[in-house]
């Protein structure tokens, strides 16, 4: 039987349109430290990770990977594992937060006790400056210290492990602190936006896509649950989605 490991591996990949390289890098980085999982007859049957992340002065985790054996569905193992990981994190931690893969998992994370907390705005920009200049980034306080410049609301900060899965597979640019910071993952011969920070006119047309998401009232973005009796709203972003 593989370990369970290999076990949530393959649930992984079977779950998400991810690729081995970075799902490598993610198992690598982060499993030992944020992978939760549920066992039945020694058999992982559900699993998620819960990064740490934090919000102003406030713990919480991100929950990424949220995965079910398809042939198990519907026996309520996720909820069990949510409840696991509430009791787990819920002395020490804030909150928890996710981003839900589709519009219709918002009212399956609503009946586990997540709020729709978090906005996001659709817009379509025509982006025709080039002459942004872009160098790498592969200092995580270089890149928390850009983050924490150009977010001047609340924002959610990501864990040093969180950084350091994202510049394995990432390469970070930026031009200067008063121009935008952006996550890009090379992808054979095109280049997908992960997170722009700044003046989005101020991207080079070719480094993203016309159609962009940015912080607004558009649409329900992100979720969030308290673990103890906060009230958290500001900016979710997220590397990695």
């Amino acid at each position: 039987m593989l370990s369970v490991r290999e076990q949530c591996k393959e649930l992984y990949l079977k779950a998400f349109e991810d690729d081995l390289e970075f799902t490598e890098l993610l198992f690598d980085t982060l499993f030992e430290s944020s992978c939760r999982y549920l066992l039945e007859e020694q058999k992982v049957v559900s699993m998620l990770f819960a990064i740490d992340v934090s919000f102003n002065s406030m713990r919480g985790k991100y929950v990424y990977a949220v995965a079910t054996d398809e042939n198990m569905r519907g026996k309520g193992y996720m909820r069990i594992l949510f409840d696991k990981i509430a009791r787990e994190y819920g002395n020490e931690f804030d909150f928890l937060c996710l981003r839900p893969m589709n519009e219709g998992l918002f009212e399956f994370y609503e009946k586990l006790g997540f709020q729709r907390c978090f906005k996001k705005s659709k817009i379509i920009n025509n982006l025709t400056d080039n002459s942004t200049k872009l160098i790498s980034l592969t200092d995580i306080n270089v890149i928390k210290n850009v983050r924490k410049t150009l977010l001047k609301e609340n924002y959610v900060e990501y864990s040093n492990d969180f950084y350091k899965l994202i510049l394995s597979y990432c390469d970070a640019y930026c031009d200067n602190l008063k121009n935008p910071s952006v996550f890009i993952v090379n992808e054979k011969l095109s280049l997908k936006v992960k997170e722009a920070l700044g003046n989005i006119n101020a991207l080079p047309e070719n480094f993203a896509q016309k159609e962009l998401l940015t912080k607004g009232d558009g649409f329900d973005f992100a979720m969030i649950k308290t673990l103890r009796d906060k009230n958290i709203s500001g900016y979710l972003g997220f590397a990695l989605d």
